[in-house]
C-alpha cells in the first residue's frame, strides 16, 4: 500500500477506501457485519498512499475473546492489482473483437457452444438455431461428408490454427463467403478445450 507502520498504526481503515466508500451504508454494513464476528472476504478496491488504486484479495477475521466476542479483525490479503489490470485489457480486447468481427464458438467435436449477433445476423440464424448443432449445417453436403472436412477438425482438435475464404452456407441454403480464422482454445496444460 506504499505506507509505513508509523502512517497506519491507530489510524481508522477508511484511509484506504476513497471518500464515497467510506460514508457509504455499504461500508458501514461491512463493519457491523466484523463487529458481529461475521468473516467476510472477496476482491476489495483499496486506496494506496498517495491516492493509488490497489486492488486485493481479502479476508477479514474477526479475532474473539474467551466469550466468544470479537476484539479485533485480522486481515489476511494480496495484491491482485496488475492481475486485475491484465483481466480488465484481456475484457476490453474481447468485447472489441465481439462488437467488430462475426464469433462463433464451438467444442472440439464440431458442435456450436455460442454464437454472437454478428455471426447471427451474417448466416440468417437465431442463436436457438445453431447453439448445439454441429459446424456442417453451415456447408454443403459434399463438404460434410469428405475427408478434407474430417481431417479440419482433426487438424483443430490438435490444437492447430487454421484460416482462409470459406464458402459457408446461411439459413435456407444461401451462400456466404466468410474470411475466417478458426482458432483452437488451449487449456492451461496446452491442450485444446474448444
Amino acid at each position: 500500500m506504499g505506507y509505513t507502520a508509523d502512517e497506519v498504526v491507530g489510524r481508522h481503515h477508511s484511509l484506504f477506501c476513497d471518500d464515497d466508500l467510506a460514508r457509504s451504508a455499504e461500508y458501514r454494513e461491512f463493519w457491523a457485519r466484523l463487529g458481529r464476528g461475521e468473516f467476510t472476504g472477496g476482491e476489495y478496491l483499496r486506496l494506496g498512499k498517495g491516492g493509488r488504486k490497489v486492488w486485493i484479495q481479502a479476508t477479514y477475521n474477526p479475532i474473539l475473546d474467551a466469550e466468544g466476542k470479537p476484539f479485533k479483525v485480522v486481515k489476511f490479503a494480496t495484491d491482485v492489482t496488475a492481475a486485475k489490470l491484465a483481466n480488465a485489457e484481456f475484457e476490453g480486447k474481447v468485447a472489441a473483437i465481439d462488437r467488430s468481427q462475426a464469433v462463433i464458438e464451438f467444442d472440439l467435436a464440431g458442435n456450436v457452444l455460442s454464437a454472437n449477433r454478428n455471426f447471427l445476423t451474417a448466416m440468417g440464424y437465431t442463436a436457438d438455431e445453431v447453439v448445439g448443432r454441429h459446424h456442417s449445417l453451415f456447408c454443403d453436403d459434399d463438404l460434410a461428408r469428405s475427408a478434407e472436412y474430417r481431417e479440419f477438425w482433426a487438424r483443430l482438435g490438435r490444437g492447430e490454427f487454421t484460416g482462409g475464404e470459406y464458402l459457408r452456407l446461411g439459413k435456407g441454403g444461401r451462400k456466404v463467403w466468410i474470411q475466417a480464422t478458426y482458432n483452437p482454445i488451449l487449456d492451461a496444460e496446452g491442450k485444446p478445450f474448444k
